[in-house]
């Protein structure tokens, strides 16, 4: 079983392998709240970036210190991990959910030491970014 956002709206779908028998892709149809996706690209990491830490605190678009639902304050954090599962590798981006929040402030940690503060960013943003770079934001 491999996770990815195949269709591109913010919900994890699933791919499923089945021994002798053809593999199926299950599409998350459900009602979803808000999300951010980020692609992270390593220089001095790893290429794939296998190791960040992605850290996200969902809040208010504009403040973070505006309270949503009870969201603002609880940090995710998202590891850049490989090997999750049998013979499948799940897409590398992080997919970050945010319930009803409007935003999320973001950071990475990267193996290499180094750290990124991207700020607030908008939910429905995919994000790329590459190591020691500035971030490519582009809102859905």
């Amino acid at each position: 079983m491999a996770t990815a956002d195949y269709d591109a709206d913010g919900r994890l779908d699933l791919a499923v392998t089945n021994v002798n028998d053809r593999a199926e892709l299950l599409r998350n149809v459900s009602e979803a709240g808000n999300s951010i996706t980020l692609r992270l690209r390593g220089r001095s990491s790893s290429r794939d970036a296998v190791g960040a830490l992605v850290l996200v605190t969902p809040c208010d678009a504009t403040d973070c210190s505006s309270p949503v639902d009870g969201v603002v304050g609880y940090t995710q954090s998202y590891p850049v991990k490989i090997g999750a599962s049998f013979a499948s590798q799940s897409l590398l981006d992080v997919v970050a959910g945010l319930g009803p929040a409007t935003g999320a402030h973001v950071e990475v940690r990267w193996p290499s030491g180094q750290q990124a503060d991207l700020g607030i960013l908008p939910a429905g943003a995919r994000v790329l970014l590459i190591e020691g770079q500035v971030p490519v934001v582009v809102a859905r």
